[in-house]
């Protein structure tokens, strides 16, 4: 019996074709072979135009799907359009309030590379890199309680190594180095794994310091940015305003990748060249750091901070590594620092969905309201109406604050209410915040013999404010001021819808 074969591309056949076709012998049926043959021929060219044009008919080939998105990792940027928030829809990482004990450890690291050069302004923090808290403490235990070796122990006259002897030297000249290290966190170890330095043979007092420390207990790599003595002092100098057509202070372009007008002396000190290399920026080795740390402890924030010029140094550095890693969450907790640039760089900086800034200011510092237009009270004041959403005329000219801004008062210096504790209240972009009442008025920047606003620009100011918050019990913010009313929020501060 012959039996015969369809292909699947003909008609299926009815029951009394199927049934002829059986009872009709082999030689009287009907073919097509022209058909046949025209489909044989056109499988044969196809498949001698694939082996001609890919060399083989792998199924691997076959089925693989093109790339959309090109491959890079978490800490590299990628080549697509970056996702932008905004002041009206921002990301949950940017509204994000710290805690007092975050800003709090901040602050005294901030202290720390400031009162370190009354001590030794030739101490290099390198020398503790890698030093856990436990032999810090075998360090100052050891030389305060003046722990004397026996002499009966075997082990007296063993000749000690150079790592020892180093040691020693910290401990009978450094202890209160190692002691302010100790108090910036109650139980938390943060190691010191970097120090960075600009211009090559400089004392401490005339170069920028960078700092990078690493706190596993809160998940942070916490990069903690100083200016000179004289910057820190003074972040904003009547010789370093420069007036355009305007009569504004002129800025310069911050970089080819975000082309915003900032400051001039922020951007000049922010990428000058590391002490160790004359070719290589100092951002360079600090990102770099910040890279091998994040591959070795995974799913940490990178905290910038910085007090006074320091402070507009790490906003900057802020905003150039969160644009560049845009899988990592960046903040920026920074200390009474002055304005950085206008309109567009305001913009960028509060559209960089993995960036948050917090701004402390503390009672009535008057250096944050610098740089200003023309020096006095009015064009500051219209300057941060319009960053908050009121009327126009802004222009490129105008200084802006970036991110989130916390006033904080103490009982050194009390609002004008019977309150006697200290107070913190939280601004959402600059959003409600009062008018700064006791201005500069003409003088672009206040003289060096006022000790009332030395007293109140001095980090030792905003770290003395916030320890009162910590062991005192004063109220911390927990949302932003003017969104706390009824229906948004609870008596035990819980979220609710508004319908």
């Amino acid at each position: 019996m012959t039996t015969t074969t369809t292909s699947s591309s003909s008609p299926l056949p009815s029951s009394s074709s199927a049934a002829a076709a059986l009872t009709t012998p082999p030689e009287t049926r009907t073919t097509r072979p022209r058909k046949q043959s025209s489909l044989r021929n056109i499988k044969k060219n196809k498949d001698k135009n694939n082996s001609s044009s890919s060399g083989s008919n792998s199924p691997e080939q076959t089925l693989a799907v093109p790339t959309l998105t090109p491959l890079h990792g978490f800490l590299t940027p990628s080549d697509n359009l970056a996702m932008r928030s905004s002041e009206q829809e921002p990301s949950s990482h940017q509204i994000e309030l710290p805690s007092c004990e975050d800003i709090l450890m901040h602050g005294r690291l901030c202290s720390i590379l400031h009162q370190y050069r009354q001590v030794d302004q030739n101490f290099d923090f390198s020398n503790l890199v890698g030093t856990t808290r436990m032999s810090l403490q075998g360090f100052v235990c050891s030389h305060t309680d003046g722990a004397v070796q026996d002499d009966d122990d075997d082990d007296s006259f063993a000749p000690s190594s150079p790592t020892s002897l180093l040691r020693d030297c910290l401990i009978q000249q450094h202890t209160p180095i190692l002691q302010s290290l100790l108090e910036c966190s109650s139980n938390d170890d943060v190691i010191v794994e970097g120090f960075f330095t600009n211009g090559k043979g400089l004392d401490a007092h005339s170069r920028m310091e960078v700092t990078v420390f690493n706190c596993q207990a809160k998940r942070q790599f916490i990069v903690v940015y100083r200016g000179t003595s004289d910057q820190q002092t003074k972040p904003i100098r009547t010789k370093e305003i420069r007036k355009d057509g305007r009569g504004g202070a002129s800025g310069v372009v911050l970089h080819p990748d975000q082309p915003v007008q900032v400051f001039p002396s922020f951007r000049e000190s922010y990428f000058s060249t590391s002490t160790t290399t004359t070719t290589e920026q100092l951002e360079t080795q600090v990102f770099a750091l910040l890279d091998t740390l994040s591959e070795r402890y995974p799913f940490c924030d990178v905290v910038m901070t910085g007090h006074s010029f320091g402070g507009a140094l790490a906003t900057i550095a802020g905003l150039r590594y969160a644009s560049s890693r845009e899988m990592m969450r960046v903040s920026c907790h920074i200390f009474g620092s002055p304005k950085v640039g206008g309109k567009a760089w305001r913009h960028t900086v509060n559209s960089t969905p993995n960036l948050k800034v917090i701004r402390i200011e503390h009672g009535n510092d008057p250096y944050v309201n610098l740089p200003s237009e023309h020096g006095s009270a009015h064009p500051a004041a219209k300057i941060v109406a319009n960053a908050a959403g009121g009327g126009g005329g802004n222009h490129q000219g105008s200084y802006m604050h970036v991110g989130h801004t916390v006033v904080v008062t103490s009982p050194d210096h009390p609002p004008k209410s019977n309150n006697a504790g200290g107070t913190a209240i939280a601004y959402r972009f600059e959003k409600n915040k009062p008018t700064p009442k006791n201005f500069l008025g003409l003088s672009l920047v206040p003289k060096t013999k006022d000790k009332k606003v030395a007293s109140q620009h001095g980090i030792e100011t905003y770290v003395r404010a916030m320890e009162q918050f910590a062991r005192l019990g004063f109220s911390w913010v927990k949302n932003y001021h003017g969104e706390d009313g009824k229906g948004v929020t609870g008596s035990g501060n819980e979220k609710r819808q508004v319908v």
